[in-house]
Parts: structure tokens; sequence; C-alpha cells
């Protein structure tokens, strides 16, 4: 009985450690995604400025 709840217990912590990994990934996008409108706004900014 208690090797079985040993090994769910490792699998549970396997699955979460993926679910972090993809987060983890996920998060990377998005503040790449973030920076990027960050610049274009601020361009559209400048060259409303220039006007």
């Amino acid at each position: 009985m208690s090797e079985n709840s040993n090994d769910s217990i490792l699998l549970q912590k396997e699955s979460l450690d993926r679910v972090f990994d993809i987060i983890d990934e996920m998060q990377g996008d998005i503040i790449g995604l973030e920076s990027k409108w960050l610049k274009e706004v601020q361009e559209d900014d400048r060259e409303q400025q220039s006007d």
C-alpha cells in the first residue's frame, strides 16, 4: 500500500513539473509578445509626435 501511494506522489510531481515547464514557456512567449507590442506602441507614439 505505502509503495503505491509513493509512486502516485512521484507521478503527480512529475506531471506538475511538466505543467510548470509549459507555463514557463508560455510566459516566455507572452513576455516576448508584450515587448514587441510595447515597441510598436512606442514607435506609433513617436510618429504621432513628429507630425
